[in-house]
């Protein structure tokens, strides 16, 4: 009589961690076998890694220039943009399109497309990406990607990857085209909202100003409504939004300053204030869980010698439970002409930044490391961005005009890479 089945379920993750709580179950209805809940596993070793992503999927290189603008938190799936025609079949647009690459898989798919594969007649950028891959928002000038786009002005849109539509997100609130540019959109970890800057002026009943202003849309409603409206009696504007994962929290910037939306609460939180044009803070971005926001602040000075005028930079971080901001760039480095352009993990750990060299910081210890290398430690020979971070911290998103980071990169033009720290 052959043995019977166990068919093991671990439910070790619904636990508190560190508690005592109930063993993790196996269970067959045949044979429940109860195992000891075990708090700490030994790290698996991860060897480094410098992979392309900006390939087809056969692995081929582009044959124009990319941008990286996104990835998942476990660095799974790849956002960038790309003016190259040989990634996916057909892409006979001309244009700038928005791709999806799968890590796991090794397959590059094009997400700036109609509900019935139609390619955008115009270019498309910019793309944000849900937690689990399966929604991306972008922006776009083309007009054949949704039935209601019938005006000129570049939109945001929200491509399911699962079902293959693709949704017009800037919107009218009457449900007329928008009467303006809407870009630089982000995207919860659920796909639900949607966080944009737009010029338009017909989006929210509530936009009663002119300047360029945060919208937050949310697609269950489906309902668009402006955020950056009121901080006691001055009327603002906002620009280069990015929001928490779970879509309560908006932080963005303008006029120098840095601000934070709570979504829950309605409510509007000065979090970084420059000062005339000095200490400018701008390029906002948020941890996931809400509590940090990364930012650069940048000073201006008249330098009589060469090479002249010159911008100085420094990266900060916001502790929104403390209500105060951290001071990085001397533990760092003087960034002297050279944006941070930080990102930043889902829980406010760490950090990559930096524009010609890489850098990561980890907020706790202040290690510093320089992460745009190839495995042989040696430096990138060409600018380096960082664009992304994964949840660990382990990964690290840029895009390069570098030709010595992987084997054979010979198109000579920017591609996007994945550089994989290892662990432990």
């Amino acid at each position: 009589m052959p043995a019977p089945e166990v068919t093991v379920v671990n439910f070790a993750s619904q636990m508190s961690v560190g508690g005592q709580g109930n063993p993790a179950i196996s269970y067959s209805s045949q044979n429940p076998v109860f195992l000891p809940f075990v708090h700490s596993l030994p790290p698996v070793y991860r060897p480094p890694s410098m992979v392309r992503v900006s390939v087809d999927s056969f692995g081929r290189q582009a044959d124009g220039k990319s941008n990286g603008t996104d990835m998942t938190p476990d660095g799974r799936y790849v956002v960038f943009d790309s003016e190259a025609t040989n990634l996916v079949p057909n892409d006979s647009n001309g244009v700038p399109d928005v791709f999806v690459y799968d890590q796991q898989t090794g397959q590059t798919t094009r997400v700036s497309v109609g509900a019935n594969g139609t390619q955008g007649n115009g270019p498309s950028s910019g793309g944000k990406i849900s937690a689990d891959g399966r929604f991306v928002a972008f922006a776009s000038r083309a007009t054949s990607l949704a039935a209601v786009d019938a005006d000129a002005f570049q939109d945001v849109f929200v491509h399911d990857r699962e079902t293959g539509e693709t949704a017009l997100i800037s919107l009218g609130h009457d449900g007329a085209p928008s009467d303006g540019d809407s870009g630089w959109p982000d995207i919860s970890a659920d796909g639900r909202y949607v966080v944009f800057e737009s010029s338009a002026v017909n989006l929210d009943p509530g936009d009663t100003d002119t300047q360029n202003d945060v919208f937050l849309h949310d697609r269950q409603s489906p309902r668009t409504m402006v955020i950056s409206t009121m901080l006691g009696d001055n009327s603002i504007g906002g620009e280069t939004p990015s929001i928490s994962a779970d879509g309560r929290f908006t932080a963005f910037a303008y006029d120098n300053d840095i601000y934070l939306y709570d979504h829950s609460l309605a409510k509007l939180h000065r979090a970084y204030q420059g000062s005339g044009g000095y200490y400018a803070g701008q390029n906002p971005e948020i941890s996931g869980d809400g509590n940090f926001i990364v930012y650069e602040t940048v000073t201006y000075d008249d330098i009589p010698w060469p090479p002249g005028p010159v911008n100085h930079y420094d990266l900060k971080r916001y502790d929104r439970q403390a209500d105060t901001s951290e001071f990085f760039s001397n533990s760092v480095q003087p960034f002297f002409g050279s944006s941070p352009n930080p990102t930043v993990s889902l829980n406010g750990r760490f950090t990559a930044f930096g524009d010609g060299l890489i850098f990561e910081l980890d907020f706790h210890t202040e290690e510093v490391v320089v992460v745009s290398t190839n495995l042989n430690g040696e430096s990138a020979n060409g600018v380096s961005v960082a664009r992304a971070i994964s949840a660990d911290g382990r990964i690290i998103m840029m895009e390069s005009v570098a030709t010595n980071l992987v084997a054979d990169d010979t198109n000579g033009v920017q591609d996007v890479y994945l550089r994989d720290r290892g662990s432990p």
